[in-house]
């Protein structure tokens, strides 16, 4: 059970992770001023983000399927 709710908090977290990448480009391609600052904040909490899933699913395999 605990393996399923780590796997659904999993899947919403990599949901909103695409979410905001795709906020990041519509920010950057924003016209006549795109926002470079905002986005590059935001893309830096997305490659954050994108750490913890990775280490998230690390522990999954390590911890649940030894």
């Amino acid at each position: 059970m605990a393996v399923h709710r780590f796997q659904i908090a999993s899947n919403k977290k990599a949901a909103l992770l695409k979410q905001n990448k795709r906020e990041i480009a519509s920010l950057l391609s924003m016209t006549p001023l795109p926002k470079e600052e905002k986005a590059r904040i935001r893309a830096e909490a997305v490659i954050r983000d994108d750490y913890t899933g990775k280490l998230n699913n690390a522990f999954l395999v390590i911890v649940f399927h030894s």
